[in-house]
């Protein structure tokens, strides 16, 4: 605007030294650096606030009380959080060694993929050795430990929940056999 107004006065009064250093080229070349500099904050600003929103959700991954996991298409985990680690026993350098197969009853994987491919999800209770039981895992037997899952599919993986049911299945248990004696 600037530059136009100083054109009309140049050509008004005839005077031609601030037309030609100031003119709407160049002022059209400065009003695109100013907008290419109001850009390049306004990225930087949501690359900044995308940063802050991962780490929070970072933070909360951690510390949330129930286990999390996300599992490869061949049932590997590929991440957990610390709640699922303390449930199952996972050692923090055993992924992604380590399979859903490895810590459930035979079955629970194919089972936990039929429930990640439903499209309303839902729940599924599946049956595995829990940290204390590490004897149980070679087949010595004892009481085994009752998880409810929740999945679905996350592209190509599946991603969940497991919260540890084991009390609540021994108190139906044992009220069932209290009902029935």
């Amino acid at each position: 605007l600037f530059a136009t107004f100083s054109e009309v006065i140049a050509a008004a009064f005839d005077f031609k030294a601030l037309l030609e250093s100031f003119n709407s080229v160049t002022a059209a070349l400065g009003a695109s650096l100013m907008a290419g500099f109001a850009f390049a904050e306004q990225m930087r600003e949501e690359k900044h606030e995308r940063m802050q929103a991962q780490a929070e959700l970072d933070r909360t991954y951690q510390v949330t009380p129930v286990g999390l996991f996300t599992l490869d298409p061949d049932g590997s985990f590929v991440r957990v959080n610390p709640a699922l680690r303390q449930q199952l026993g996972l050692e923090k350098d055993a992924l992604p060694a380590k399979r859903w197969a490895d810590y459930f009853a035979p079955g629970a994987w194919e089972a936990l993929q039929g429930l990640a491919a439903h499209p309303l999800g839902g729940e599924l209770e599946v049956s595995g050795v829990g940290p204390a039981d590490e004897a149980d895992r070679s087949g010595a037997g004892g009481d085994s430990r009752w998880y409810l899952v929740r999945a679905a599919h996350a592209g190509n993986r599946i991603e969940g929940s497991l919260q540890d049911i084991t009390e609540r299945v021994k108190y139906t248990e044992r009220l069932q056999y209290l009902a029935n004696n």
